[in-house]
């Protein structure tokens, strides 16, 4: 059998078992975190979509403009590195502080399916709260802007494809620091802070254009 559809029999079969001992438990619980979830979706949703609207209409500034674009580089970049950093927690978590990783090396499948496993099980975990945070603000957007029906149609498209690249850096991360921290540590902790200031520089610069082409 394929060892990659055999790692998802087992997720689906734990996820099957994690929610029917938390129903057998009580079953309020899921209940409580549906209801939680739509209400803190339902609010971002409502405070997006009248920002959005009062920008529009009171303020005049254009939507598609720069001073918006500024706005949500800058959301999706603050998202983006608490993505970086919960996956990769996670994934150290789940890789090297987890008894079913030994066993799962220990039996006879590839380490690479192993790590794949994890790893999609991590970014899976942390990008939760951001399909909560980011999702009701887009749809906010488009339709303030009016968007056409493909924009919502590639909205999962586009969350899919920016949760994997803060995974994946996550993930880098976790595995550089197990392997060259306890014997690199200022090296490594150098190379860190040189590359957020150049992130930082670089979005400060463009900023910094930005308002200076506005006005």
């Amino acid at each position: 059998m394929n060892q990659a559809l055999l790692f998802q029999k087992l997720r689906l079969r734990l996820l099957r078992n994690s929610w029917r001992a938390m129903t057998q438990q009580s079953s309020m619980r899921p209940l409580t975190i549906l209801l939680c979830s739509a209400i803190v979706w339902t609010f971002i949703f409502a405070i997006s979509w009248g920002g959005f609207l009062f920008l529009h209409t009171e303020v005049g500034v254009p939507l598609t403009g720069e001073i918006v674009g500024i706005l949500l580089d800058l959301l999706f970049l603050s998202l983006a590195v608490l993505l970086v950093f919960s996956s990769g927690l996670i994934l150290y978590g789940s890789l090297f502080a987890s008894p079913e990783t030994a066993f799962l090396l220990s039996s006879p499948v590839a380490v690479d399916q192993v790590f794949a496993y994890k790893f999609q099980g991590a970014v899976a975990f942390s990008s939760w709260a951001f399909l909560l945070l980011g999702t009701p603000i887009l749809i906010a957007y488009g339709l303030v802007c009016e968007a056409a029906w493909y924009f919502y149609v590639l909205l999962p498209l586009f969350f899919l494809g920016f949760v994997l690249l803060p995974g994946a850096l996550g993930g880098l991360a976790a595995l550089l620091i197990v392997n060259y921290v306890p014997k690199r540590r200022k090296q490594v902790l150098g190379v860190c802070l040189t590359v957020l200031v150049l992130v930082l520089a670089g979005w400060l610069f463009c900023f910094v254009e930005a308002a200076t082409t506005e006005t």
